[in-house]
């Protein structure tokens, strides 16, 4: 063997020693920081050696062998991230009177750890009392473990429900152990599996429009089956020959754009599970005999309403409201109040929640009066700030015109003229009672 070639064999085993130092060094930092370092040092290199040989080796993310529930490299890179960064920012209390730890370092640190203390307790030797003295008995450590298992269940959880998209399927992740590494030892891993919507093609006034049916993951064996809602007319409140006829639930790729746009502070996709969970007891407000609105709530604050249709044995969600636009009972009852078209509302950007958690809106008493009285509200609840992207908290929103705007102080613009109707015109005995009482004619939905 020549002199290059050795070096080129040696590399990789020094680069193992290095990493296994490093690594055992990271964990005598941590026991020293969750004990004393007198109790670090009185640890011998076997049982460093041991606990190395417990490591997780970091966030695996593991996809499921079904070729249904492919990933790609990019996309399990995606779920890495967010899952770092989740178990990054949580912080917990491993050992009473111990410093907090991330639930990354408990699972690259702690999880070997308390997996080393389970098999010393298992063999002792002379360190187990004193281990058992610092750190507890048998089953506070398997406590600890059941307690981890439930933490990083709820990271997994959260960022597949964060990843999962109609136009990309559902994706659940849950932690288990699994078999990695050259030791054949079963190590932490996330277990990634994605499932995809049932789509169905709808003939809507004369052209094919493919929708995707309702879902979410389903309770009981979330792994393998998506969760979907059936609906009856009764259940909808609306007339029908068969009022217990169960209708599946789609939605158009339509509804889904305006949701995206009109919840334009929240994380795109962000609103999947509020589609499926709104649909549970559904807000209806029947418009004509084929025709409903329903409220969609995120994080149980009405944002909007979706225009729905019944088709044969379907319903469909067609579109997206948000609740200040025209045809809507609240964005009715702003008109009535300040006079305002639809034009005005997408001049003022008071059509889209990005507006209302701005500090320059949600800071001024005069708008958030406007917006009380009209239903409209609970849009600066923090239910809804704490879950938008901090970015459209200090942005500014030309919705902070709006006082002036409607004493007709402002002269940037003229008022705009009253907006054409659309498909969605409304037209209902309810709405009415809330329009304005010279018009003749319900104001109409926004496409």
């Amino acid at each position: 063997m020549t002199k290059q070639k050795r070096g080129a064999a040696v590399a990789p085993k020094v680069q193992e020693a290095q990493q296994r130092n490093e690594m055992n060094r990271r964990f005598k930092t941590f026991i020293a920081e969750q004990s004393s370092p007198e109790i670090a040092e009185q640890l011998t290199p076997f049982e460093y050696e041991l606990i190395y040989y417990c490591k997780t080796g970091g966030v695996k993310i593991v996809p499921t062998s079904s070729s249904s529930n492919h990933f790609t490299k990019e996309e399990l890179e995606d779920i890495k991230r967010y899952i770092i960064y989740l178990l990054k920012d949580k912080q917990c209390t491993m050992f009473h009177g111990k410093p907090k730890v991330s639930l990354y370092d408990i699972l690259t640190l702690g999880i070997p750890f308390l997996q080393f203390l389970k098999i010393n307790y298992e063999e002792p030797d002379k360190n187990t009392p004193m281990l058992e003295a610092v750190f507890g008995p048998m089953k506070v450590i398997e406590k600890q473990f059941q307690d981890y298992i439930i933490a990083f269940y709820q990271v997994s959880y959260t960022v597949g429900a964060i990843w999962s998209r109609y136009e990309r399927g559902f994706c659940y992740i849950y932690p288990d152990k699994v078999y990695t590494g050259e030791h054949k030892i079963r190590t932490l891993a996330f277990i990634a599996s994605r499932h995809n919507s049932e789509t169905r093609k709808f003939k809507i006034d004369g052209h094919s429009r493919e929708a995707m049916r309702v879902a979410w993951f389903h309770f009981n064996d979330p792994i393998k089956h998506l969760k979907y809602h059936d609906l009856t007319p009764a259940e909808l409140g609306i007339e029908h020959p068969q009022q217990d006829k169960l209708l599946q639930v789609y939605i158009q790729k339509h509804a889904i754009h305006r949701i995206n746009e009109r919840l334009d502070s929240i994380r795109q996709g962000g609103a999947t599970g509020s589609i499926f969970l709104s649909l549970e007891k559904p807000e209806t407000i029947v418009i004509r005999k084929n025709q409903i609105l329903i409220a969609l709530r995120y994080n149980s604050v009405k944002v909007g309403y979706f225009v729905a249709t019944v088709e044969d044995d379907a319903l469909l969600l067609r579109t997206f409201l948000f609740i200040t636009s025209n045809g809507t009972p609240e964005g009715n009852l702003l008109k009535q109040l300040t006079g305002l078209q639809m034009l005005d509302k997408k001049y003022l950007a008071i059509d889209k929640l990005s507006s209302f958690v701005a500090k320059e809106v949600t800071e001024n008493t005069q708008i958030r009066e406007i917006f009380d009285k009209v239903g409209c509200g609970e849009l600066f609840d923090e239910k809804i700030y704490n879950y938008c992207e901090q970015e459209f908290l200090s942005k500014h929103t030309p919705a902070v015109k709006l006082p002036s705007y409607i004493t007709n102080d402002a002269t940037e613009v003229p008022r705009q003229e009253e907006e054409k109707p659309t498909d969605y015109e409304v037209k209902t005995e309810t709405l009415e009672k809330v329009s304005l009482k010279q018009r003749t004619e319900q104001a109409p939905c926004e496409q």
